[in-house]
């Protein structure tokens, strides 16, 4: 029997008994009612109904029907109506009738049903499928920074361990300058007095030449320390490599083929001596790789340039002209842990008598100092290449003046101020003698006091920058608040402590390196001196 459906919302009465014959009057003349509650379907009412009003319209059959809780899945709701034979089955809840269930319209119920549950269902996968992806994002952007900040950490860590080694080299570097400067000076001051070619000239100059040695290890420590950039001028690296591999050559054995292909021409801001040093030690580095099969040494240089837009930049290099230095080798390669160790002072995987690992700091601490960047690539048991890469510069920039050995004379007044006695001491000799009139001091407030008392007495002041009363960058600010128009001379350790815009504002008119030779002194006070 097809249902005829009309839409009913409710039916709303005064009284349990109220409205009883209008019902019973559209059930009969209908047929059907369609009972809805909101926009949801509810069930049917039939003319065989009888309408009963305990408190809420609550509809029941003429027959007796099982009533079903509306709470109850729909499947167990069929089960009845198929086990029962029923027509028509009423629906209650707590509250009173909802509703009946019709079998005629129980194919269309039950997909509407499932269509529905369907679509619910298929509506929260998708919002959970959302949710999911979020989540896998979320978890990988996570992730990922965790690595980020892990791997800026290690780098951080690695640049204040560097820093830290590089400190106390420094702090080394300078105490051993302090003791250094009256060897070499007294030797030199004393081989003036001695007839050249005696046997004290002889003894004086082995401690001189000593000293001088002891000069340059000490320097080569600032330069792992970046306090020094050693004696910069214009050179063309190419003049380097072509020197440098013909060394290579007469030294490396014949199982080892070196190839060397140099396309540039550019000047590099650098000390040649260290850039030698820096190729020597990167091509010995290579042939240990190498040495016990053989392979093939390739060194490559050009120019390159980065721009901020480049795809690839070296860590630390500044957008620019550079030369790019390329050494190769097809040797046992570098393991992954040991790769992000190699420029930790001391680290080496070679036997002791091979290698004390500090080649490669030595080799980093020269080129950051040149503003350069060092990026090396290896594959175990395939072989390394290290990347150099070193700022283009113009040769015109740079003048190197010609350095004088002799003492050169004056007769104007010095006011000279260090903590160490011994140096003090040794100067004044060497500046007397040489035609000066020489005030030393060893305390700095003291030299300060005695200036204030007598500003116009000194012609020219020669400081220490480290001392312990008083430093010597803010000696030379106070004595220029005094006399603006003194000159003043620095000393010190490690000269790259002061920029060259500390230098301009302290109006300071030369730094000297220790130890400085009374020779080089006396010149440098001329220079000074004389404009």
């Amino acid at each position: 029997m097809k249902a005829k459906y009309l839409v009913q919302d409710s039916y709303p009465v005064a009284s349990p008994l109220d409205g009883t014959d209008s019902v019973k009057d559209i059930i009969l003349q209908t047929g059907y009612i369609v009972v809805l509650e909101g926009n949801t379907y509810r069930g049917l009412l039939t003319p065989q109904d009888i309408v009963k009003f305990p408190k809420n319209l609550i509809l029941d059959c003429l027959q007796e029907r099982p009533a079903i809780d509306i709470n109850q899945y729909i499947d167990s709701i069929m089960v009845q109506m198929k086990d029962g034979g029923f027509d028509v089955l009423p629906v209650f809840s707590s509250d009173g009738f909802k509703g009946v269930v019709v079998q005629t319209q129980i194919a269309e119920f039950l997909s509407d049903y499932n269509q529905s549950l369907e679509k619910t269902v298929q509506q929260k996968t998708q919002e959970l499928l959302k949710v999911n992806e979020q989540l896998r994002k979320e978890i990988k952007d996570r992730e990922v920074a965790e690595e980020e900040n892990s791997e800026l950490l290690k780098r951080i860590h690695h640049s204040e361990k560097v820093a830290a080694i590089g400190n106390l080299a420094a702090g080394i570097a300078h105490d051993f300058n302090n003791i250094l400067s009256p060897i070499v000076g007294f030797s030199e001051m004393a081989m003036c007095d001695a007839k050249q070619g005696s046997s004290l000239w002889n003894n004086l100059h082995e401690i001189y030449v000593a000293g001088n040695r002891a000069k340059e290890i000490i320097k080569q420590i600032l330069r792992f320390a970046r306090h020094s950039e050693g004696f910069v001028e214009p050179i063309q690296l190419k003049s380097i490599l072509d020197e440098g591999l013909k060394l290579i050559q007469s030294s490396f054995p014949s199982s080892i083929t070196i190839q060397q292909s140099v396309q540039t021409d550019a000047y590099i801001k650098a000390d040649a001596t260290m850039i030698h040093q820096v190729y020597m030690n990167l091509c010995t580095n290579a042939f240990h790789a190498m040495e016990e099969k053989g392979g093939v040494l390739d060194i490559q240089a050009r120019n390159t340039c980065f721009f901020h837009d480049s795809e690839f930049i070296p860590q630390g290099v500044i957008p620019g002209e550079y030369v790019e230095l390329r050494i190769s080798d097809t040797g046992i390669g570098i393991l992954p842990d040991n790769l992000k160790c190699v420029f930790d002072p001391y680290f080496t995987t070679k036997s002791v008598d091979k290698g004390t690992g500090m080649g490669l700091s030595i080799v980093y601490g020269i080129v950051k100092g040149y503003n350069g960047a060092i990026h090396i690539e290896s594959q175990p048991g395939q072989g390394t290449t290290v990347f150099l890469y070193l700022p283009v510069t113009k040769q015109e920039d740079f003048k190197r003046a010609d350095l004088q050995i002799h003492m050169q004379k004056g007769h104007e007044s010095i006011l000279f101020v260090d903590d160490e006695k011994a140096i003090t001491n040794l100067f004044k000799q060497s500046l007397e003698k040489a035609g000066y009139k020489v005030a030393v001091y060893t305390n700095p407030i003291i030299a300060l006091t005695s200036l204030k008392s007598q500003p116009g007495a000194f012609d020219l002041v020669i400081t220490d920058m480290t001392m312990p009363e008083m430093t010597g960058d803010v000696l030379a600010f106070e004595i220029r608040r005094i006399r603006q128009d003194i000159p003043v001379i620095l000393c010190t350790g490690y000269s790259q402590m002061l920029s060259d815009k500390t230098i301009k504002v302290l109006g300071l008119n030369a730094v000297l390196n220790k130890p400085v030779l009374s020779s080089e002194l006396t010149r440098i006070i001329r220079q000074v001196l004389d404009g």
